[in-house]
């Protein structure tokens, strides 16, 4: 066998590797986006939306969303959710449009992180 069989081989394998990284973190993702599509009651899009959004401020894409309440402003209401990561704790409140206003992981305010320069 030659080097270049070789070295065709250890490619393939390799991508064989990778793809199958790929397939799991595709997998996770789906799981995590159909998790908040049913604990928030929206469609897929919007789901995968919040989730994007959660892991963009590093909020990890599997935490277990444990309760929501509705928050009533008067003219508006607001929906608060309650999650968990292990032994980590936070929350998230979607407006109405579902944005999400506010993201307290381990108790720090990850969205007026981003706010101050």
């Amino acid at each position: 066998m030659s080097i270049i069989g070789i070295i065709i081989i250890a490619l393939l394998i390799y991508r064989q590797f990778s793809q199958n990284k790929i397939n799991k973190w595709q997998e996770k993702l789906d799981k995590a986006i159909h998790t908040v599509a049913l604990s928030v009651n929206c469609d897929w899009d919007t789901a995968k939306n919040i989730v994007q959004v959660l892991g963009r401020y590093a909020v990890p894409i599997d935490i277990i969303i444990n309760s929501s309440e509705v928050i009533d402003l008067g003219n508006s209401k607001v929906y608060k959710y309650n999650f968990t990561y292990s032994v980590n704790k936070g929350y998230f409140i979607l407006d109405e449009n579902y944005l999400i206003k506010e993201l307290v992981y381990n108790d720090i305010n990850l969205l007026q992180l981003n706010t101050v320069k």
